[in-house]
Protein backbone atom coordinates (compact mmCIF):
# COMPACT_ATOMS: atom_id res chain seq x y z
CA UNK A 1 0.00 0.00 0.00
CA UNK A 2 2.88 2.35 0.88
CA UNK A 3 4.22 1.80 -2.44
CA UNK A 4 0.77 2.53 -4.42
CA UNK A 5 0.77 6.20 -2.03
CA UNK A 6 3.82 6.71 -2.95
CA UNK A 7 4.02 6.20 -6.37
CA UNK A 8 0.72 8.12 -6.56
CA UNK A 9 2.13 10.90 -4.94
CA UNK A 10 5.01 11.23 -6.88
CA UNK A 11 3.36 10.90 -10.24
CA UNK A 12 0.75 13.39 -9.59
CA UNK A 13 2.64 16.00 -7.97
CA UNK A 14 3.88 18.72 -10.34
CA UNK A 15 7.13 19.56 -10.62
CA UNK A 16 8.81 22.35 -8.73
CA UNK A 17 8.39 24.62 -11.42
CA UNK A 18 8.25 28.48 -12.55
CA UNK A 19 6.03 29.47 -15.36
CA UNK A 20 3.83 32.65 -16.88
CA UNK A 21 0.07 32.45 -16.13
CA UNK A 22 -2.91 33.98 -18.75
CA UNK A 23 -5.49 35.07 -16.25
CA UNK A 24 -8.37 37.38 -17.02
CA UNK A 25 -5.78 39.07 -19.79
CA UNK A 26 -3.29 39.70 -17.22
CA UNK A 27 -0.23 38.07 -16.35
CA UNK A 28 1.29 36.78 -13.75
CA UNK A 29 4.44 34.74 -12.41
CA UNK A 30 3.62 30.80 -11.07
CA UNK A 31 5.90 29.33 -8.67
CA UNK A 32 5.70 25.77 -7.04
CA UNK A 33 8.90 25.94 -4.97
CA UNK A 34 6.79 27.52 -1.71
CA UNK A 35 8.12 25.17 0.77
CA UNK A 36 11.76 25.33 -0.89
CA UNK A 37 11.61 29.40 -0.85
CA UNK A 38 10.32 29.30 2.85
CA UNK A 39 13.09 26.83 4.45
CA UNK A 40 15.41 29.18 2.77
CA UNK A 41 13.82 32.33 4.47
CA UNK A 42 13.51 30.44 8.21
CA UNK A 43 17.86 29.54 6.86
CA UNK A 44 18.19 32.83 6.80
CA UNK A 45 16.11 33.83 9.81
CA UNK A 46 13.48 35.24 8.22
CA UNK A 47 9.68 35.01 7.11
CA UNK A 48 9.78 36.83 3.83
CA UNK A 49 10.23 35.43 0.83
CA UNK A 50 13.87 37.02 -0.92
CA UNK A 51 12.03 37.29 -4.40
CA UNK A 52 11.89 40.13 -7.27
CA UNK A 53 9.27 42.46 -6.57
CA UNK A 54 8.24 44.49 -9.59
CA UNK A 55 8.77 48.14 -8.85
CA UNK A 56 5.02 49.02 -10.29
CA UNK A 57 3.70 46.43 -7.71
CA UNK A 58 4.98 48.45 -5.11
CA UNK A 59 3.84 51.66 -5.93
CA UNK A 60 0.38 50.25 -6.29
CA UNK A 61 -2.18 52.18 -4.31
CA UNK A 62 -3.90 49.10 -3.85
CA UNK A 63 -1.39 45.28 -4.90
CA UNK A 64 -4.45 43.22 -3.84
CA UNK A 65 -6.03 44.43 -7.31
CA UNK A 66 -6.09 41.01 -9.15
CA UNK A 67 -7.09 42.52 -11.95
CA UNK A 68 -4.67 45.72 -12.18
CA UNK A 69 -1.75 43.46 -11.31
CA UNK A 70 -2.51 40.92 -13.73
CA UNK A 71 -2.32 43.87 -16.36
CA UNK A 72 0.28 45.70 -14.99
CA UNK A 73 2.32 42.42 -15.18
CA UNK A 74 1.56 42.02 -18.88
CA UNK A 75 2.22 45.77 -20.05
CA UNK A 76 5.39 45.65 -18.36
CA UNK A 77 6.78 42.16 -19.13
CA UNK A 78 7.89 41.60 -15.66
CA UNK A 79 4.75 39.94 -13.40
CA UNK A 80 3.97 39.74 -10.06
CA UNK A 81 3.43 36.34 -8.12
CA UNK A 82 0.46 34.50 -8.19
CA UNK A 83 -0.04 32.56 -4.54
CA UNK A 84 2.08 34.60 -2.68
CA UNK A 85 0.79 36.99 -0.35
CA UNK A 86 2.18 40.32 -0.76
CA UNK A 87 2.28 42.54 2.35
CA UNK A 88 4.28 46.03 3.06
CA UNK A 89 6.91 45.58 -0.26
CA UNK A 90 7.95 41.75 0.69
CA UNK A 91 6.58 38.29 -0.54
CA UNK A 92 5.19 35.71 1.97
CA UNK A 93 4.12 32.03 2.04
CA UNK A 94 0.60 31.44 3.74
CA UNK A 95 1.41 28.44 3.70
CA UNK A 96 1.29 26.24 6.55
CA UNK A 97 5.36 26.43 8.17
CA UNK A 98 5.49 22.91 9.68
CA UNK A 99 6.44 21.20 6.44
CA UNK A 100 9.10 23.80 5.69
CA UNK A 101 10.88 23.16 9.35
CA UNK A 102 10.63 19.67 9.45
CA UNK A 103 11.56 18.45 5.82
CA UNK A 104 12.61 21.03 3.58
CA UNK A 105 15.04 23.11 6.09
CA UNK A 106 16.94 20.35 7.75
CA UNK A 107 17.03 18.88 3.91
CA UNK A 108 18.82 22.36 2.76
CA UNK A 109 21.22 22.51 5.92
CA UNK A 110 21.92 19.26 5.67
CA UNK A 111 22.80 18.77 1.80
CA UNK A 112 22.63 22.51 0.46
CA UNK A 113 19.89 21.48 -2.40
CA UNK A 114 16.10 22.19 -2.33
CA UNK A 115 13.80 18.89 -1.16
CA UNK A 116 11.87 18.38 -4.24
CA UNK A 117 8.10 18.58 -3.28
CA UNK A 118 7.50 15.12 -4.52
CA UNK A 119 10.05 13.87 -2.38
CA UNK A 120 8.45 15.43 0.62
CA UNK A 121 4.79 14.30 0.08
CA UNK A 122 6.22 11.14 -0.91
CA UNK A 123 8.46 10.46 2.34
CA UNK A 124 5.27 11.55 4.57
CA UNK A 125 3.21 9.46 2.63
CA UNK A 126 5.00 6.66 4.03
CA UNK A 127 5.53 7.92 7.42
CA UNK A 128 1.10 8.27 7.53
CA UNK A 129 1.27 4.41 6.51
CA UNK A 130 3.99 3.69 8.46
CA UNK A 131 1.90 5.56 11.65
CA UNK A 132 -1.08 3.88 10.60
CA UNK A 133 0.10 0.65 10.61
CA UNK A 134 1.57 1.38 14.31
CA UNK A 135 -2.03 2.73 15.41
CA UNK A 136 -3.67 -0.57 13.86
CA UNK A 137 -1.00 -3.06 15.53
CA UNK A 138 -0.93 -1.01 18.95
CA UNK A 139 -4.72 -1.39 19.20
CA UNK A 140 -4.94 -4.89 18.03
CA UNK A 141 -2.59 -5.86 20.82
CA UNK A 142 -4.37 -3.79 23.46
CA UNK A 143 -7.94 -4.81 22.62
CA UNK A 144 -7.39 -8.09 20.07
CA UNK A 145 -4.62 -9.92 21.03
CA UNK A 146 -5.93 -13.37 22.08
CA UNK A 147 -7.99 -13.39 19.19
CA UNK A 148 -6.10 -14.72 16.35
CA UNK A 149 -5.21 -18.37 18.15
CA UNK A 150 -9.59 -18.16 19.19
CA UNK A 151 -8.13 -17.85 23.00
CA UNK A 152 -11.20 -15.07 23.47
CA UNK A 153 -14.62 -16.14 21.53
CA UNK A 154 -15.66 -12.26 21.12
CA UNK A 155 -13.55 -9.86 18.74
CA UNK A 156 -15.13 -6.73 20.65
CA UNK A 157 -12.79 -5.63 23.54
CA UNK A 158 -13.66 -6.42 26.60
CA UNK A 159 -13.93 -3.28 28.02
CA UNK A 160 -16.54 -2.74 25.01
CA UNK A 161 -18.90 -5.76 25.57
CA UNK A 162 -21.86 -5.48 27.62
CA UNK A 163 -22.01 -6.72 31.20
CA UNK A 164 -23.47 -9.78 31.71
Amino acid sequence: MSTILVLLTVSTHPSDSVYTLQYQGGTFLVDRSQYQQLADAFLHGRTWIDAHIPDWLAAMDNPYDEQARGTLGAQTGDPSRWDWAFYHGRYYCYFGPLPALLLFAPFKALTGTDLPTAAGCAFLAILACASLIFLIETLWKRYWHGTPDGSRSSPAPQSWRHPD
